[in-house]
């Protein structure tokens, strides 16, 4: 399945284990504190009862304006494979980007930085001009990623996974198996605030993060086997379960879920409304518990949408998908509540009273829900190659951007748009009925994906992978040796107007 990145074989590695934990700025980690017998998730910090949140706001107008037209872009690359994976906004309309990089890489203005395994993750801070401010690399023996990033209040938190050996300036932890799962936070200034880490023998990560209301996070993605989470342990069902867990501003755990069923489920992407609502979009397959009854797919992956209230409850959740399958990579709430997802899928695909036929190898699914889960609209959007939706993000006013690719030909509703190589970014905006505002596509001869996107006071933020040229009125050139035909993949960012 081309969605559900990092795939899902158990490899076991004998290693000692260590009691998961966030190291802090102020001093040195508390003593690992030893887990007790294996159970069912529980809070680790059982949440006092609260009072009823304030509703939600209203959207607000929409400024209208913004045709999407490249204002800059910025390379980041080498010989090796380098990947944009996620974004984020800073207060003054610049970015954080997040992803990963092999051998030495050069990051704009900050010059090359040579990765000290198989891959090291990074974290760019650039300004609203795209002039890179800092950038912190994380790396050892193996391989390092960088999966998803959040900015909460004046801190920046990123999570992926490690091998090995992690350090996040001062803060230093090794890992119990094959692959530990991270979240590490940095101050504004790039300065490093603690990090925190755990993980079981088998295969563990982080791919999803969002800021929530009380200044902490929600991160979640997929383990196997029994996995530390302070005071309990989490089970693996079966092979791969999903967890969600909070972490509060200062990196402590205060409570963590498991979520799983016959065959392998994790959670993708994270948004958290105003009121702390969590929304999850997961993929599994077979029969799976999200807290509610029972979902079960239709055949191999399908798409499963979950609200949960601030504490991990369940409130509502639903599955979507056919006989094949069907992923869900991007998610946003607006600040009405309204949470959107998209996707692709490979054949058939029944959401609400419709039922979507692929043209090809993969067509593009977008769909709008109410905060009680009410479908509002749905799309589907491709051709005969493959088109996939990457990324989505929502503005005050709930219009929405959604980024991905596209093979050969594809009409965004603008009318037919044709390919330049392999595959094409598209970034398109959509009004909160669903309606287009415009599209931008952008490639060259060979494989040009958009991963992530975010919308910015000014602007609107585009991340992702590139191979030879990005056709900008500057254009964008990869790191390539002249006589490679097919050399690895580059990242950038990219601003449009909004």
């Amino acid at each position: 399945m081309h969605h559900v990145r990092r795939g899902l074989v158990v490899l076991f590695v004998v290693a000692a284990v260590a009691a998961c934990g966030s190291k802090k700025e102020e001093g040195a980690a508390a003593p690992a504190k030893q887990p007790p017998e294996p159970t069912e998730p529980v809070a680790a910090k059982p949440a006092k009862p609260a009072t009823p949140p304030a509703p939600l706001p209203a959207l607000e107008a929409d400024p209208g304006g913004g045709d999407g037209k490249p204002v800059w872009g910025l390379p980041i690359g080498g010989l090796g494979s380098d990947v944009a994976r996620d974004l984020a906004v800073t207060p003054d309309g610049g970015a954080i980007l997040c992803g990963d990089f092999e051998d030495e890489a050069t990051f704009g203005a900050l010059g090359k930085r040579t990765s000290a395994g198989k891959s090291d993750a990074f974290i760019l801070r650039a300004g609203a001009d795209g002039t890179p401010g800092w950038l912190n690399t994380l790396g050892g023996a193996n391989e390092e990623t960088c999966d998803a990033v959040a900015r909460v209040g004046d801190l920046i938190v990123a999570g992926g996974l490690f091998s090995d050996v992690i350090q996040v300036g001062k803060f230093t932890a090794h890992s119990n198996g094959s692959d530990d799962l991270y979240v590490a936070a940095w101050k504004s200034d790039g300065a490093p605030a603690w990090l925190w880490t755990t993980g079981g023998k088998a295969s563990d990560t982080v791919l999803a993060i969002a800021a929530t209301p009380d200044g902490g996070v929600v991160v979640a993605g997929g383990f196997f086997g029994e996995v530390p989470f302070g005071p309990v342990t989490l089970t693996a069902e079966s092979f791969e379960d999903a967890f969600l867990a909070k972490l509060s501003a200062d990196g402590d755990l205060q409570w963590a879920k498991r979520y799983g069923g016959e065959r392998d489920e994790r959670i993708i992407r994270l948004a958290v409304d105003g009121q702390g609502s969590i929304f999850a979009l997961a993929a599994f397959e077979g029969k799976s518990t999200w807290g509610g009854e029972p979902l079960e797919s239709a055949g191999g992956y399908d798409i499963g949408l979950i609200k949960l209230d601030a504490a991990g409850e369940h409130v509502w959740s639903q599955r979507f998908g056919g006989a094949d399958n069907d992923g869900a990579v991007g998610l946003a709430v607006d600040p009405a509540g309204n949470v959107t997802l998209v996707g692709s899928f490979d054949h058939k695909l029944t959401i609400g009273d419709a039922t979507y036929r692929a043209a090809g190898d993969g067509d593009v699914l977008i769909a709008r829900f109410s905060g009680d889960g009410t479908l509002a609209w749905s799309k589907q959007l491709g051709s005969k190659g493959e088109d996939i939706g990457a990324a989505v993000a929502a503005d005050a006013a709930g219009n929405l951007v959604v980024g991905g690719w596209f093979e050969q030909e594809i009409d965004f509703g603008a009318g037919p748009v044709k390919s330049k190589g392999n595959k094409d970014v598209f970034v398109l905006k959509l009004a909160p009925d669903g309606a287009l505002r415009w599209v931008r596509t952008f490639g060259d001869r060979d494989h040009d994906k958009a991963r992530a996107v975010a919308i910015a006071p000014d602007g609107v933020l585009v991340a992702g992978i590139f191979r030879f040229r990005m056709d900008l009125p500057t254009p964008l050139e990869s790191v390539r040796d002249p006589a490679d035909k097919a050399p690895k993949t580059d990242a950038y960012l990219l601003k449009l107007g909004r």
